[in-house]
């Protein structure tokens, strides 16, 4: 499965051959389908990216934040056995 939840535009294609998924000599695609439906996967794949890019700094704001308060219990506790 090549997208979570997108599905591909070739199940009941009437056109559907063994060479649409590929590209002509300039580049482009030979089925504008299969073009339509790699343009949504690059945009899928676009924001998977920025949200993991975003969970990936909350959890790393976390984590800094749990080391720091850590830090600050641990000199607390220190200061009030003396």
């Amino acid at each position: 499965m090549m997208g979570s939840g997108i599905k591909g535009p070739c199940l009941d294609c009437p056109d559907r051959n063994a060479s649409c998924h590929g590209k002509t000599e300039d580049g482009a695609w030979r089925c504008s389908r299969w073009a339509a439906y790699q343009a949504e996967q690059e945009t899928f794949r676009a924001k998977a990216a920025e949200d993991f890019k975003r969970v990936e700094v909350a959890m790393g704001y976390k984590r800094e934040s749990r080391l720091r308060n850590a830090k600050r219990r641990t000199s607390l506790e220190r200061r009030r056995r003396k």
